[in-house]
């Protein structure tokens, strides 16, 4: 169970072409004092949600991506996740 784990982390980790912040976006702002557990887990989710949309195409991120994923993560869904991941 452990590889097939480590072997999807890996493939995310593969798919990223370009990651995007402009000192305006507020992410920084938004994620002060979480843990590097939490930044990727909003990383992952955040290359999750950009495949979804758009399979075909290189994952970039960018504020925008990672702002709809951080106020996802924020949401009533993800206490557990939040207090797990230090965020």
């Amino acid at each position: 169970m452990l590889a097939g784990h480590r072997e999807s982390a890996t493939a995310v980790r593969d798919e990223v072409e370009r990651l995007d912040l402009a000192a305006d976006d507020g992410i920084i702002a938004a994620t002060e004092g979480v843990t590097a557990s939490f930044v990727r887990e909003l990383v992952r989710r955040s290359v999750l949600r950009r495949l979804a949309l758009a399979p075909s195409e290189p994952v970039r991120l960018d504020g925008a991506t990672l702002a709809d994923t951080l106020d996802g993560l924020a949401g009533e869904r993800s206490v557990l996740t939040r207090a797990m991941l230090g965020g």
